[in-house]
């Protein structure tokens, strides 16, 4: 269907969206907030915050 002027959305079962890529930012958010609470310790974009956010989302996929 390409028009949505006949969509009936009485007949939809459910409506699903990708959270990880098309409705927020989490690396950016994630590695700036590790930034931010590391005190100095951490520069926002360095490898140990980027790290950190990476292994964050595979550990969220892991208890989903």
């Amino acid at each position: 269907m390409t028009s949505t002027e006949h969509l009936d959305l009485h007949e939809t079962d459910a409506c699903l969206l990708d959270i990880f890529c098309t409705v927020l930012n989490w690396h950016s958010t994630v590695t700036r907030q590790v930034s931010r609470l590391s005190k100095g310790l951490l520069l926002n974009g360095s490898h140990d915050a980027v790290d950190f956010a990476e292994e964050w989302r595979a550990k969220y996929y892991a208890h989903v």
